[in-house]
């Protein structure tokens, strides 16, 4: 149970919410049989969704909000004023961003909720070859050997993702990667070669030697997600003010910090806003 408990809490099964993760298994293989499709994106998830919105709507980047003072008539946001607002940043800068009006409002409990959070990482090695070379499978699941530094779960052939047969490239996965995050880079870029190599050597496909490593890049999200542990108490997606909605996966979805909860709660702050979004 642990890598699924890892993919999809990026919490070890010895620390997760079990409340949770029988919400996902019971979503996914107790469901009908669609309901576990895995959907493999063969595009960058930018590309695949938030360019496309972003040109539906007018974006402001490079401009940080600072200040939000919200009431029942109206938000705040930068001294311009708005009809209402979405505030969907991870909790600790929510808590910032609200620490003075959630005192004001004697809103306290919901402001200790925003900070109770702790993360955890997820590390990604992106590795380009000197040639073309196919997996069985566009992602799979490797074994791990923690002792050896072979920490990665998943190897995803981003080549055969995208359909580009000229190309060997491979992005191999570690949740909950605590142990990566400590250690010195190059020799863990090397484990997790060496990992990928030795098994696939070993693969009944009789896959051909891995070809030499041309470029990598070892990226590490440190607070990629909360952590999925028992008792924590996830914030709804109202606030004191009627103008103003949270949105996350770490808001109280049901689900822990995966895609399928921040469209959940995205929805849910749109109808908190406006109860005819539907």
């Amino acid at each position: 149970w642990e890598p699924l408990c890892l993919a999809a809490l990026n919490t070890p099964c010895a620390n997760a919410s079990a409340a949770l993760y029988a919400r996902v298994l019971r979503d996914s293989l107790a469901g009908a049989r669609e309901d576990s499709d895995m959907l493999l994106p063969c595009t960058d998830l930018s590309a695949l969704w938030p360019d496309a919105a972003a040109r539906q709507v007018t974006m402001r980047y490079g401009n940080t909000v600072r200040q939000l003072h919200p009431s029942d008539d109206g938000i705040v946001v930068n001294q311009e004023r708005f009809d209402a607002a979405v505030l969907a940043v991870p909790p600790t800068y929510a808590a910032r961003l609200l620490d003075a009006p959630l005192r004001e409002a004697g809103a306290t409990g919901l402001l200790e909720a925003l900070k109770a959070f702790d993360y955890l990482p997820i590390a990604t090695l992106n590795v380009r070859l000197a040639e073309p070379w196919q997996l069985p499978e566009p992602m799979m699941m490797l074994r791990e050997e923690a002792a050896r530094g072979h920490v990665g779960q998943w190897v995803f052939d981003r080549a055969q993702l995208a359909g580009d047969t000229k190309a060997g490239e491979l992005a191999i996965v570690a949740s909950a990667a605590t142990s990566i995050a400590e250690r010195n880079r190059r020799q863990v870029i090397e484990a997790l070669i060496d990992q990928v190599a030795e098994q696939a050597a070993r693969h009944p496909a009789r896959l051909p030697a891995m070809p030499e490593v041309t470029a990598a890049e070892l990226l590490i999200e440190k607070r990629a997600t909360f952590a999925a542990v028992p008792g924590l108490t996830r914030p709804l997606n109202t606030t004191p003010w009627r103008t103003l909605a949270l949105a996350g996966d770490w808001t109280d979805t049901g689900y822990p910090g995966v895609l399928e909860g921040a469209v959940r709660s995205g929805l849910q702050a749109a109808r908190v806003l406006n109860p005819r979004a539907d």
